[in-house]
Parts: structure tokens; sequence; C-alpha cells
């Protein structure tokens, strides 16, 4: 079970970094890049993975020891506060570039 928990954050771990490193593409390429639309379904499959790892963890979770199971608890929260982030962030690079939510002055 540790050596399972272990293999899911370290997943957790690679599949998180790719998101950033595409996010960070995402950016950067022109709204009409044909790429930009294969990065943008890349992530989306990728964010759905880890929700899947994630729900994967809380049930590992409930089969540790009481006395541990708050420090995998935690983490498990920490992982979805950074996943809220992350979607976030691709949110607002999806965005045209020149629609970053900042209001035009008259």
């Amino acid at each position: 079970m540790w050596s399972l928990l272990e293999n899911y954050e370290q997943q957790y771990a690679i599949v998180n970094a790719d998101i950033t490193s595409k996010i960070g593409k995402l950016k950067l390429l022109d709204q009409n890049d044909n790429g930009r639309r294969n990065i943008m379904i890349e992530i989306d499959k990728q964010i759905e993975e880890v929700q899947e790892l994630m729900e994967q963890m809380d049930l590992e979770i409930r089969e540790v020891d009481p006395t541990t199971r708050p420090k995998y608890k935690t983490r498990i929260d920490s992982y979805r506060a950074e996943l809220e982030r992350l979607s976030q962030e691709y949110s607002k690079a999806k965005l045209p570039k020149n629609n970053t939510g900042k209001s035009k002055r008259l």
C-alpha cells in the first residue's frame, strides 16, 4: 500500500510538471497556431488524469493506519490546491492575449 501511494505521488508529480510546462508553452503560442489546440487537448486529458489519481489516493488512504492518515490527507489537500491553481492558470492561458481580464480604459 505504501508503495502504491508513493507510485501515485510520483505519477502526480510527473503529470503536474508536464501540465505546468504545457501551460507555459500555451502562453507563448499565437491564438491561431495549430499546435495550440493540440496542447489544450493534452492539458485537458492530463488534468482529468490527475483528478483520477487523487481519487485513487483517497481510496488508498482509507486503508492506511489511522495515525498516519492525516499526513497523507494533508498531502492530497495540497495536491488539490495545486491542481486548482494550475486550472486557473490554464484558464487564463486559454484566453486571447489581448483579453487578459483587464478592463480597457476609455
